[in-house]
C-alpha cells in the first residue's frame, strides 16, 4: 500500500502530519508528526495533555493491563474523546472526520474514520 500524507485537525487548527503505513478494517495506522509551534499553544494545552496521556497509556492497553489506566485521569479527556472536531485533511485539502485517535509512543497512531451516515 502507497503511504498516504495528511494534516491532523482538531477543532480547525492544524496539530501536525499524518502519515497512514497500513490498515485493517475498521483501523488505521501510521506515524505523526507535530509541529513544533503546537505545545506553545495556550488554546491547544488540554489537547497536548490528552496526547501525552494517550501515549502513557497505549501500552497498557495492548499488553491487557487497561485496568491500571486510571478512570479519573481518562474521564479529563472525555470532551476530546467524544467530539466531532477531529479530522484529516488530505493533500488536495479535502477534510476526512476521524473519531478520536490513539497516540503511541514512536509517535506512532492509530485512528478510524468518523462514518456519519
Amino acid at each position: 500500500m502507497a503511504e498516504q500524507e495528511y494534516t491532523l485537525v482538531f477543532d480547525g487548527r492544524d496539530l501536525g502530519t499524518v502519515t497512514q503505513e497500513d490498515f485493517d478494517f475498521p483501523n488505521l495506522w501510521g506515524r505523526y508528526k507535530l509541529f513544533p509551534d503546537v505545545s506553545a499553544v495556550r488554546e491547544l494545552q488540554h489537547v497536548m495533555d490528552y496526547i501525552a496521556f494517550s501515549v502513557r497509556s497505549a501500552p497498557l492497553y495492548q499488553e491487557d493491563r487497561a485496568d491500571e489506566v486510571s478512570s479519573e485521569e481518562e474521564a479529563q479527556f472525555l470532551d476530546l474523546i467524544e467530539t466531532d472536531a477531529w479530522q484529516l485533511r488530505d493533500a488536495t485539502g479535502k477534510k476526512h472526520d476521524i473519531l478520536v485517535p490513539l497516540f503511541e509512543p514512536d509517535e506512532q497512531i492509530t485512528w478510524r474514520w468518523n462514518i456519519k451516515e
